[in-house]
C-alpha cells in the first residue's frame, strides 16, 4: 500500500500547530494542560449601558482543560494587543447563549469588578456552534 505523504505532512504541521498554541496559552495560565478546540477569528463585546461596544480584542479562541479546579476555560489572543487577552474560567452555573454568528454569555465570578454581559463573534456559524456546544458541556 502507498502512504500519502501529503497526509503524512499535514498531520505533522497540524501537530506542530497544536504544540505552538499549546505553549502560547500556557504563557497566559501555566495550569493549561491540553487545548479542547479553537476558532481562528472571534471578537469581543461587551455589553455597556444599554448598547453592545467592540472591543478591541480580536485573534484566535482555545477552549481549554486545567490541571487544577476550575477546569476549563477558554482564553482569547488578541491579536491587536500582546498583553490584552480575554480570558475567562468557567465555573459552574456559566451559561452560553448562541444567536447566530454570536456566542452571549454573563460573567460569574464573584468577586471579579469585571462583572457583566459578553459577547463572541465569530468568522463562521459552525465554530460558533461547535464551541458554544463544547463549553456548555463543560461547565455542567
Amino acid at each position: 500500500a502507498v502512504v500519502s505523504t501529503q497526509s503524512t505532512g499535514d498531520k505533522a504541521f497540524e501537530k506542530d500547530e497544536r504544540r505552538i498554541d499549546l505553549g502560547c496559552i500556557r504563557n497566559v495560565d501555566c495550569s493549561i494542560i491540553q487545548i479542547l478546540d479553537k476558532s481562528d477569528n472571534v471578537a469581543f463585546y461587551r455589553f455597556e449601558g444599554s448598547a453592545w461596544h467592540k472591543q478591541d480584542i480580536e485573534g484566535s479562541l482555545f477552549v481549554f482543560s486545567r490541571s487544577v479546579s476550575p477546569f476549563y476555560g477558554f482564553v482569547i489572543l488578541n491579536r491587536r494587543s500582546l498583553s490584552d487577552n480575554v480570558i475567562e474560567l468557567l465555573l459552574k452555573g456559566l451559561e452560553f447563549q448562541r444567536s447566530g454568528l454570536y456566542l452571549l454569555y454573563k460573567t460569574k465570578q464573584q468577586t471579579s469588578l469585571d462583572v457583566g454581559i459578553r459577547s463572541i463573534w465569530f468568522e463562521n456559524e459552525g465554530a460558533c456552534v461547535r464551541i458554544s456546544n463544547l463549553l456548555n458541556r463543560c461547565v455542567t
